[in-house]
């Protein structure tokens, strides 16, 4: 009898822990109180990434007791999830007063699960935000342009932040929960005060404008899951130097227009992307994507190099030496958004050249051509290659040749 007892209790471990490890988020109880849901603790060998970005990775965990001293009168809907059964969805500030927010886990017994879309937009007295330990969803523009919004603590309940749901306050900490695996675009743009942020554990994707303009902001810590980066995600940071991770296969343009940044550095065991002299290219350097605009010195492409990406050398303010190697210079390669001069060597043999591959604001391009004008022009170009980037601006590019210069002259006014 002890034995077919303890068969049974056996059985039923090892059913709960296959569903934990399966990313399942087990069974609730009928007491929203009960910590004994997720017992199992965070792997001490965390998996590598699949190279999949729906962000399915899971990460078990334990229901803390309900936080003390949560906000009061905080307006509620009633929803339901199936996660927690019946719960309350936070939609507004109701009658609460307080500027150190606190969401409560459960009310009457019943979960908190969610911080509705707009719930605090434009709340101007909230100076902390402390997520109850049941929430798993912060909505769109949930407190959005919030000015005196200071430090957010979201919790490891939490799988999905919202588009610009802390877009445009004031921030100067957050907190951020590993088992965020889901961010939307813009998440926390604007916080020109924000100095550090370390990403979730479960985050694969880094979306559009996720902390674009946050101008402080000058260290980032990638999870080690992260596969892409998407355009514009730290555009106008303050950051110097970025640690890569293996995990990432793709970044898409302009994700590190930070004027400031100095030097890529990418794990090596990444199968994707390498750096080099703190530019970073593909694994087998055939494409140059990216060199940071901060960089202080002028800049030999190395032998072997085929492709400068697209915004490759964006707001690069000294001079570039390219190879025999280089196939193509793509579009906007080589583009400067303020007024300056872009300096480039080119050597003979160059098949390609994009639109708009040398555009500068109301600047001046000198590109120094090894070859004669014949060979020059002989080169297949697209139509706007000399063009200021989508043809509005003035620009003017010589071509100083062996046997003498071209002059191309654009005035946007006069078109």
């Amino acid at each position: 009898m002890h034995k077919n007892i303890f068969s049974i209790v056996m059985i039923i471990l090892i059913v709960s822990l296959l569903v934990s490890c399966s990313g399942g988020h087990g069974v609730v109880s009928d007491d929203a109180s009960d910590t004994s849901v997720y017992e199992s603790e965070l792997p001490s060998e965390r998996p590598s990434p699949s190279g999949d970005t729906s962000g399915v990775i899971n990460l078990p965990w334990e229901i803390p007791e309900d936080i003390e001293n949560p906000s009061q009168g905080l307006e509620l809907a009633e929803s339901y999830s199936k996660e927690f059964g019946d719960c309350y969805v936070v939609t507004g500030i109701g009658t609460c007063t307080d500027e150190d927010l606190v969401i409560p886990s459960t009310v009457n017994g019943i979960p908190v699960t969610e911080i509705a879309n707009n719930a605090f937009y434009r709340n101007n007295k909230i100076k902390s935000v402390y997520c109850g330990n049941r929430v798993t969803v912060i909505g769109f523009q949930a407190f959005e342009n919030c000015s005196n919004l200071k430090k957010v603590i979201i919790p490891d309940s939490v799988e999905k932040i919202c588009e610009e749901a802390f877009c445009w306050c004031g921030l100067t900490e957050v907190q951020i929960g590993d088992r965020v695996k889901e961010m939307g675009r813009a998440a926390f743009q604007l916080n020109d005060r924000l100095k550090s942020v370390k990403l979730p554990y479960c985050l694969t994707v880094i979306p559009e404008d996720a902390f674009n303009g946050c101008t402080s902001l000058s260290e980032i810590e990638f999870s080690p899951n992260t596969v892409k980066i998407e355009k514009l995600a730290f555009d106008r940071a303050g950051l110097k130097n970025v640690k890569l991770p293996a995990s990432l296969q793709t970044i898409q343009l302009n994700s590190f227009n930070c004027p400031y940044l100095m030097s890529f550095e990418v794990d090596e065991e990444n199968p994707y992307l390498c750096s080099a002299d703190g530019v970073l290219f593909s694994k087998d350097m055939a494409e140059l994507i990216m060199a940071p605009a901060g960089r202080k010195t002028d800049y030999s492409v190395p032998d072997g190099v085929k492709i400068i990406d697209t915004f490759a050398f964006m707001d690069f303010k000294y001079e570039v030496s390219l190879p025999e190697s280089v196939r193509t210079i793509s579009e906007a390669a080589f583009y400067t958004q303020y007024q300056g001069n872009i300096t480039i060597n080119i050597k003979k043999g160059l098949p390609f050249i994009d639109l708009f591959a040398f555009s500068t604001a109301n600047g001046s391009v000198t590109i120094n051509f090894e070859g004669t004008k014949e060979e020059w022009n002989s080169i297949r170009k697209s139509d706007d290659w000399y063009l200021p980037y989508n043809g509005v601006g003035n620009q003017t590019t010589t071509i100083k040749c062996s046997d003498g210069q071209l002059t191309f002259n654009f005035d946007w006014l006069q078109q």
